[in-house]
């Protein structure tokens, strides 16, 4: 009987300390910290009182050399109504640190403290192109790759360029960088490739990282295929004169090069004429 009084009163106790406690406001963090970039916060006041009220944000890093934990950055304002507040802390010109923690000091609210935040690079997107989207075993695949920041720049930390098979295993990597502009590099592929199949060009950053949303990809085709030597077009025009008509002719290489060389016209009919002489068929040698 004693013992079930007693938990009676220590539960009693421990209701009444958790309704005299303010609440946390409303935090809204991203699912990692952006190194060299500005990284958005929200806050949004729960408890009613007199304003202004006062907001405190501090974000802490741990160090990746000696774990000390440091002030990256912080932000101070005076909030004067309940409406969800948005700001930005910077980690521009800041050491990197592999995680980091966010600290929110808002007046008649209990302190609210994030989970870890991990750091990443500040890698938004990366636009990969190729130079066409059908390869044979064995050739090169010529890549172009833009990596861009957030903020619209240039991404200048190192990349990680690979080439993944059909079964997502990694046939090859490189590690490739950008100068204030396009990457460019070549990668060749396998011999053995004995039927048709999508392989997979992998860009990500250099540093150990499985986040979906830094990696990026393109896919290509991979077979055995004949193109033909050149791709011949005609077009005929008709003329105000019923006995005579425009022909052109248009022939260019599979990759758009235009052709140079001589073409052989036969003209079918009995009385059928080229401007060039001759009934029945013409030689016509000149320039495409």
């Amino acid at each position: 009987m004693l013992l079930f009084i007693f938990l009676f009163l220590v539960s009693s106790t421990s209701i009444c300390i958790e309704a005299i406690l303010p609440p946390e406001p409303i935090v809204v963090v991203p699912s990692a910290i952006r190194w060299d970039a500005d990284n958005d916060i929200i806050v949004t006041p729960i408890a009613t009182g007199s304003y202004p009220l006062a907001l405190e944000a501090t974000l802490i890093g741990k160090s990746a050399s000696n774990s000390k934990r440091v002030t990256v950055a912080s932000y101070n304002v005076q909030l004067y109504n309940q409406s969800s507040y948005h700001f930005q802390l910077s980690t521009k010109n800041r050491d990197r640190a592999d995680d980091y923690e966010l600290l929110v000091d808002l007046r008649g609210h209990e302190e609210y403290r994030s989970n870890i935040l991990y750091g990443l690079p500040n890698l938004y997107s990366a636009k990969i192109e190729t130079d066409k989207g059908y390869y044979k075993p064995g050739e090169d695949v010529t890549v172009r790759i833009l990596p861009l920041t957030s903020s619209g720049e240039i991404f200048t930390d190192t990349l990680k360029l690979s080439l993944i098979n059909e079964y997502g295993f990694q046939v090859l990597s490189t590690n490739v960088t950008a100068n204030g502009g396009f990457i460019r590099k070549k990668l060749k592929l396998p011999e053995f490739i004995k039927k048709p199949c999508t392989w997979m060009i992998v860009v990500k950053p250099y540093i150990n990282t499985n986040v979906a949303w830094l990696k990026f990809e393109r896919l290509i085709k991979v077979g055995h295929y004949e193109m033909p030597k050149i791709f011949i077009a005609t077009k005929t025009e008709s003329m105000p004169n019923p006995d005579h008509a425009n022909l052109t002719i248009e022939a260019r290489y599979p990759h758009g090069k235009r052709v140079s060389g001589s073409i052989k016209i036969n003209c079918h009919g009995r009385d059928t004429v080229i401007d060039q002489g001759g009934v029945g068929f013409a030689l016509l040698s000149f320039l495409f």
